[in-house]
């Protein structure tokens, strides 16, 4: 079962995992703080749908999803998490179908992004991301986000999350898995800033940055 997204709220922290089953599901223990202990609460596939790469994501009214890769990878779904985010809801729906796996989901602005892989494996590949309204769409591909050496190839990472940083408006890091899949437990992390031109996002490549330097925090 691989580990994958925690998140917070109501006091205990939540962790799903790709349960290893066919088809894949969900999984999840409960805890009152994230170092644990943990108590195991249920696994299931959402709506009865193959859940396998996938995010978390709570809204600025505290309503929580999960975007997840269904049907093989080739399509990609949202579902809307119970109030106390423990179970899956029947708002449920496809976004897409273009094999599309690895959902990073952010906010900015009232508008929605979000940026996902493509599916080669371990091998890195070209991003794309979608904007939208609503976090059930519909959604607008705007290209590839990334530029500078290596971009086509998403800078030899795979996107995992987009993070706000608190305190600082309007700044995002993008963080991407850099898979060794001849070791995996040695595969490495990519942190870049993102920014804004007319309202889509970019990530650029750069050796260096600074939260604390620019107008921008970096």
């Amino acid at each position: 079962m691989t580990p994958k997204r925690s998140s917070t709220s109501c006091g205990f922290t939540w962790n799903w995992r790709e349960k290893d089953t066919t088809p894949p599901g969900r999984e999840w223990p409960v805890s009152a703080t994230p170092a644990g202990p943990y108590r195991f609460v249920s696994s299931f596939r959402p709506n009865g749908n193959m859940s396998r790469d996938m995010t978390l994501f709570v809204d600025e009214d505290g309503s929580a999803y999960q975007m997840y890769s269904s049907r093989d990878n080739y399509d990609l779904r949202v579902v809307k998490l119970s109030h106390d985010y423990l179970t899956a809801t029947t708002q449920d729906s496809l976004l897409f179908s273009s094999h599309r796996e690895a959902p990073a989901l952010f906010k900015r602005n009232n508008r929605y992004y979000l940026i996902t892989s493509g599916c080669t494996g371990w091998d890195p590949n070209e991003a794309t991301v979608h904007e939208a309204s609503s976090v059930f769409g519909p959604w607008k591909l705007l290209g590839d986000p990334m530029q500078g050496p290596s971009a086509k190839t998403t800078f030899g990472g795979q996107s995992t999350y987009v993070q706000p940083i608190q305190g600082k408006p309007d700044t995002f890091l993008f963080m991407a898995d850099r898979w060794n899949p001849k070791d995996l437990k040695d595969s490495r992390y990519l942190w870049l800033p993102v920014s804004f031109e007319k309202d889509q996002p970019i990530i650029r490549w750069t050796d260096q940055w600074d939260l604390n330097a620019g107008t921008k925090g970096y």
